[in-house]
């Protein structure tokens, strides 16, 4: 018996891909390398500017939410207790609240930098016997109790320092509410007695007119931390003015806070 198949053509000898064959295929694999290398850089750049987005987001509504907790209580005072007929009022003057130390008052940063606003109401007195129940405690801005204090006058002082954090300045001490913050502005609303005038902060200590504001309107300007490419366009910063966004993402808040200061 043959060990030949005869219905067997003949052999074929075995050979690799040739050299253009190969660089072809190198060139086909960094092509598609490439290509998935820039839609992971894309995908990356975008996840990143909604992370960045949001976070701000996050940032300037509790921002606002902080100051506003203070404005809202700007000149508000504990009413006492009449013994004798058991009927409720209110002092004339707070304890604590009066020229020397307005319920609002502010300071302007000079060369446009940022402002500082501080704000005043007066501490909460609890009936004799009470104990200061705990869901009736009194907290600053930096969640510190003031039911004992010394002082009849709570402030809350908020500023920006020079890491770009917006810090809220209690009873005893301060602490950052947010960080990321590029710009702090404040006006102010104010009845001069013609009409609601609108002014800084310069405007109305020259006037001494603290007692007549009306409104405060509250400007954040936040920066992002991803350092993205150069935009060549800018936006609206907080003095009404054209920035240069300086490849950061930027978000402007404002919010106008009307006061009981009489």
């Amino acid at each position: 018996m043959s060990l030949l198949d005869p219905h067997a053509g003949p052999r074929r000898r075995q050979c690799g891909l040739s050299l253009v064959e190969l660089l072809a295929g190198m060139a086909v694999g960094l092509l598609v390398i490439a290509t998935a290398f820039s839609t992971l850089l894309l995908t990356r750049s975008a996840a990143a500017s909604i992370s960045d987005l949001s976070q701000l987001q996050q940032q300037g509504s509790h921002a606002l939410q902080v100051i506003g907790q203070q404005l809202r209580q700007a000149s508000t005072q504990e009413p006492w207790r009449d013994e004798a007929t058991g009927l409720h009022a209110f002092e004339a003057e707070p304890a604590g609240l009066g020229e020397a130390a307005p319920s609002v008052a502010g300071t302007e940063g000079a060369d446009g930098r940022s402002d500082s606003v501080s704000i005043g109401y007066a501490r909460g007195r609890w009936p004799a016997g009470s104990g200061s129940p705990r869901h009736w405690a009194q907290y600053d801005c930096t969640g510190t109790n003031v039911d004992n204090q010394e002082q009849e006058q709570v402030r809350a002082a908020f500023s920006l320092d020079a890491r770009g954090q917006l810090l809220c300045r209690g009873i005893k001490t301060s602490q950052p509410v947010i960080g990321n913050v590029v710009d702090f502005q404040v006006d102010y609303r104010v009845d001069s007695g013609a009409g609601i005038r609108h002014m800084d902060a310069n405007a109305v200590q020259a006037a001494n007119l603290w007692p007549s504001v009306t409104a405060i309107e509250i400007c954040l300007d936040l920066a992002g931390d991803e350092q993205g490419p150069k935009v060549t366009g800018s936006y609206r910063g907080c003095a009404g003015d054209d920035r240069p966004h300086g490849g950061r993402t930027h978000l402007v808040f404002r919010n106008l806070f009307h006061l009981r200061t009489r």
